[in-house]
């Protein structure tokens, strides 16, 4: 009986010990401020510098021409984090033109047509 009468004593020291610092580390927390993770910035690829030092920058970072189908029209654009995805309307149908913002090439292009019934 001894015996159980310790073990009843030290769980209920334990239990208090628990609860004080229960409370302990949420009123120490209180004041701070939870941890921001950075934002996440993406930039464009900047080419290597291939002028002389002290040389005018271009203003733009890089330039690529891209070629549209004859008659096409950009109707609009979507932008993922690897892909940039135009829809084209023109002459030969809609179509969607992937590129790739790194390099600037066409990553790939998908033609829709309508399937025969």
């Amino acid at each position: 009986m001894k015996l159980l009468k310790v073990l009843v004593l030290v769980m209920a020291i334990l239990i208090a010990a628990g609860l004080g610092l229960l409370g302990w580390g949420l009123t120490h927390n209180m004041g701070h401020k939870p941890a921001v993770p950075p934002a996440v910035v993406t930039a464009l690829p900047v080419p290597p510098a291939t002028a002389a030092a002290g040389a005018a920058l271009p203003v733009a970072p890089y330039h690529v021409d891209v070629a549209l189908p004859a008659g096409a029209r950009v109707e609009q654009m979507a932008v993922t984090a690897d892909r940039v995805i135009l829809r084209l309307s023109g002459a030969a149908g809609p179509s969607l033109l992937v590129l790739d913002p790194v390099s600037g090439r066409v990553a790939g292009r998908v033609v829709l047509r309508q399937a025969a019934p």
